[in-house]
């Protein structure tokens, strides 16, 4: 099969809220807003553990903005990719507490 396929968001998004509300609980996430101030902004890079074929890298993505929209999501791959073990397939900049927070379920 060639050409790229995509998953419509109606489909993934209440997946990804739901996992958020499961990760946070009713407390939210307590060490991280415990440990890290409210003002502090960060950049994260999602990263290949090991060698394969990237999927699922929007899906990861959009649980960083569905959780805080300040936070911008860069990626440098796409669905469908090789990728090498250690190679950067996506930044994440914005809020420390909100990346740190939807790191988990991303």
């Amino acid at each position: 099969m060639t050409g790229s396929f995509s998953l419509a968001p109606p489909l993934w998004e209440p997946i990804i809220r739901r996992d958020l509300e499961i990760d946070l609980g009713r407390a939210g996430d307590v060490t991280t807003d415990s440990l890290i101030p409210e003002d502090v902004n960060t950049t994260a890079e999602v990263v290949a553990r090991a060698a394969g074929r990237i999927a699922g890298l929007e899906i990861a993505g959009a649980a960083f903005t569905m959780l805080d929209r300040r936070v911008d999501v860069r990626f440098h791959s796409h669905d469908g990719d090789d990728a090498g073990s250690g190679m950067v397939l996506a930044s994440v900049s914005g809020p420390a507490r909100s990346v740190l927070t939807a790191e988990r379920t991303a």
